[in-house]
């Protein structure tokens, strides 16, 4: 479900800010607690959160021999990129629950465009996409930078604006719960906070777990997900996330913490659902927040509009998927191979053909 900025006479947000009021409203009310880029032309070495010794899960609690801590885990899902950003307190077990649950949601739910984009996968690879009925099938070819689709002729999934200069692809997923695509971005959150707010995402460690209390305690609660598309400017295998906490004297009519995390075309931000710093604001509206700005220190003019952002209600427990998702590219280059396939040059510096 996509929703629309509702308007609301009472909020300082901007209906339409410029990107220096959305940056001007977000100072005034926040501290940067966390934040890092990752991939090509940013940190590529890998770095370990959390201390070595002694071995607690963020998560359960538990440490050794309750538990084990064998494996490599990633603090963000390895399927947007993540090669070098891991969690030392992050257990086996958890880390086998999270992967097998939220992150496959995540997984599935962003596939369309993350194999568009050829977003690599833990291993460096680009990943695959089929369509639940098989009629669309997108893989790239790494060696020669290119994103090869089929089937969206046959399939008639795609429009061409040639004076626009865009190309829209209408993709459906395969099934995806959305709140658990929601607690996937919540626990990547959780997972870069400093020590001095794990009191705050307590419950949240619950709730992402699937711990029954904790569900019931979130039963109500409205997760809206902000997303902010540039499909014409990004960079394969590059990623940042922040992490914000409204400053102690600010106004308490938003929300306590937020994320934002981009990759690919897009950035992502959610309010964190925290249920007792937030406990005087309203469970059931779209939270007053706006998007925070990408790429602050390579903004020339603040006076410029801000991105349009997209609202998505990520509340609903149950499988979806199936209708269809439109997603649209500038193109420079099109090459039409045979009536069941085309190709698009894609570079990996940042412009997207």
């Amino acid at each position: 479900m996509t929703l629309q900025m509702p308007p609301d006479e009472t909020t300082a947000v901007p209906n339409e800010p410029t990107i220096g009021q959305q940056i001007s409203w977000i100072n005034e009310r926040y501290d940067l607690i966390a934040s890092a880029r990752f991939g090509p032309g940013a940190y590529e070495e890998e770095f370990h959160l959390g201390a070595a010794e002694p071995r607690i899960c963020r998560y359960c609690d538990k440490g050794a021999p309750d538990v084990s801590f064998d494996q490599k885990a990633h603090a963000l899902p390895g399927l947007i990129g993540n090669q070098w950003l891991f969690d030392l307190r992050e257990c086996d077990q958890c880390n086998a629950l999270f992967g097998s649950t939220i992150d496959a949601h995540f997984g599935r739910w962003s596939a369309p465009w993350r194999a568009l984009e050829r977003t690599p996968n833990r291993e460096g690879a680009s990943p695959k996409y089929s369509a639940h009925d098989g009629a669309v099938h997108i893989e790239s070819d790494d060696s020669s930078q290119r994103t090869v689709v089929e089937g969206m002729f046959e399939a008639g999934r795609y429009t061409i604006d040639p004076e626009a200069r865009v190309v829209d692809f209408k993709l459906t997923r395969r099934g995806f719960a959305p709140s658990a695509v929601f607690k996937c971005l919540v626990k990547m959150a959780i997972s870069v906070a400093p020590p001095e707010a794990s009191e705050s995402l307590k419950h949240l460690k619950a709730w992402i777990r699937g711990d029954a209390e904790s569900s019931e305690a979130f039963a109500d609660v409205l997760l809206i997900l902000f997303i902010q598309t540039r499909p014409t400017v990004y960079a394969p295998g590059r990623f940042d996330f922040q992490l914000l906490r409204r400053k102690p004297k600010a106004t308490m009519d938003s929300p306590y913490m937020f994320f934002r995390l981009r990759f690919g075309g897009r950035a992502y931000q959610i309010a964190l659902p925290l249920l007792v710093e937030d406990a005087g604001q309203s469970k059931d509206k779209v939270p007053k927040l706006p998007m925070l700005p990408g790429d602050i220190e390579a903004i020339s003019d603040l006076t410029q509009p801000a991105v349009p952002i997209q609202l998505e209600n990520m509340s609903n427990s149950k499988i979806a998927g199936r209708e269809p998702v439109v997603l649209r590219y500038g193109i420079g280059t099109l090459q039409e191979l045979d009536p069941s396939q085309f190709q698009l040059s894609a570079s990996r510096g940042e412009k997207r053909n």
